[in-house]
């Protein structure tokens, strides 16, 4: 599992709940999720989702499969 839907999950927060907090399309929130798209680790799109999720960690960060 992702970092980045660790924390979703742990917010209770859905795919596009956060996507609407981070104003990224949902369906682009899913893709990373599922590995389908993997954004570079300076993309915006991972600075939106960091700062809508208040991870203060790198945003490339939320890449990394976690337990």
């Amino acid at each position: 599992m992702l970092r980045l839907t660790k924390l979703r999950e742990e917010r209770n927060q859905t795919r596009a709940a956060l996507g609407a907090d981070a104003q990224v399309h949902p369906s682009h929130v899913g893709a990373i999720e599922n590995g389908r798209l993997v954004p570079t680790p300076d993309s915006v799109i991972l600075q939106r989702l960091a700062f809508a999720l208040k991870w203060h960690g790198d945003p490339a960060a939320l890449l990394q499969e976690v337990e």
